[in-house]
């Protein structure tokens, strides 16, 4: 039989939910039968050396016009070479080259959908154009929740969600790791967290402003921050006006190994997103699922696909993101109350072992009629 092909914008060692997600899924096909076709990313070639199935790189891959032939001739070279007969597209921007592959060299191909990258436009009309057409023609799409099928289902039928998972076999409950408790000073103290890129959308700066209310209640509280993004000059600035340097701290860049050490830190794993004017929202949240298989409650926002992760009050709860009230309100619930907060983290053990990636790679190959 003939092989898949992933092309995916972001892939390890770029780090994020997505580049996560797509990985997991391809390690979890039959190495003969998946190909990764991605961009280079610092450290690759290492990476790529150590995985099982063949992953080609491009220095990157091209905008939205007419440019684009180069691409769709370098993908077309890769079908006829590797014997590829599905083509999965892991973004929407993929839009145009997914056209001319079907309508040039008969090629069919399915979309893979989060949501934002439907409620937003990267540029201009043609490429709006050019987004619509590529959902209506794709063989099939799979899109990671209920929000985000609402969101195409005007522009195709043959569409399947397949939520988001995440390996319990990496992310599971342990002892809280001594030597970060000490480089961050954080005996006796109530621990918050939020790992994810520092973006607006994600809500960091919401949390920040809940703390200052919060300490009335709980002085002994840390917040920690993992991640970098464009925020975090002005998250900084926040923290400094508000005179909370004491209560909360930026840790950085994460690295993958030390990340399930840093969910087992904490007492309430909190990302409370929002929709930005410009469509931007969260897909999904695999951290939601990193954190609940660490034994954690969640806190998360109500916009996007959030309520595909988070079945508000069983693993976590759904807030208002764009309210410091409702926040705090949720984050303070969980914390003056020791057995709800341990409920509510053995509820989401239990929760997500309904989002293992054995059971999205089986639905996805049932879905693309792979054997």
């Amino acid at each position: 039989m003939g092989k898949i092909l992933f092309v995916a914008t972001h892939f390890p060692p770029a780090i994020g939910g997505t580049p996560t997600l797509y990985f997991n899924i391809c390690k979890n096909i039959d190495p003969k039968k998946i190909i990764v076709l991605t961009c280079k990313f610092k450290g690759w070639e290492a990476f790529d050396q150590n995985q099982r199935f063949k992953i080609y790189r491009l220095n990157n891959f091209l905008v939205v016009d007419l440019s684009i032939f180069k691409e769709v001739k370098y993908i077309s070279q890769l079908i006829k070479k590797e014997g590829i007969d599905k083509i999965i597209f892991g973004h929407i921007n993929f839009c145009l080259t997914a056209l001319i592959l079907r309508f040039l060299f008969n090629k069919d191909y399915y979309l893979y959908i989060h949501g934002d990258e439907i409620t937003r436009n990267f540029g201009g009309k043609y490429y709006q154009f050019f987004k619509w057409k590529s959902l209506k023609y794709a063989k099939g799409i799979v899109v990671i929740s209920d929000y985000a099928k609402n969101l195409v289902k005007k522009y195709n039928s043959n569409i399947k969600i397949i939520y988001n998972a995440v390996d319990a076999k990496e992310f599971m409950p342990k002892p809280k790791e001594k030597t970060l408790v000490y480089k961050h000073n954080l005996e006796n103290e109530k621990i918050l967290l939020t790992i994810s890129r520092l973006e607006n959308r994600k809500g960091h700066d919401m949390v920040i402003k809940c703390i200052k209310e919060i300490i009335k209640e709980e002085p002994n509280i840390k917040y920690l921050i993992g991640g970098t993004g464009e925020e975090e000059p002005a998250l900084k600035s926040l923290v400094l006006k508000l005179k909370l340097e004491e209560h909360v701290e930026f840790l950085g860049e994460i690295s993958p190994e030390l990340l399930v050490d840093y969910y087992n830190l904490c007492d309430i794993f909190v990302m409370p997103n929002r929709e930005l004017e410009d469509g931007n929202t969260e897909g999904f949240g695999i951290v939601f699922l990193e954190a609940n298989a660490c034994g954690k409650p969640v806190i998360g926002g109500k916009t996007g696909g959030v309520s595909s992760a988070i079945k508000d009050g069983y693993n976590g709860f759904l807030v208002d993101g764009n309210s410091v009230q409702e926040i705090s309100n949720a984050i303070l619930r969980l914390l003056k109350n020791d057995s709800l907060r341990n409920r509510i983290g053995e509820n989401g053990l239990s929760w997500v072992k309904n989002f293992t990636y054995e059971k999205l790679v089986g639905e996805l190959l049932v879905f693309l009629n792979v054997n």
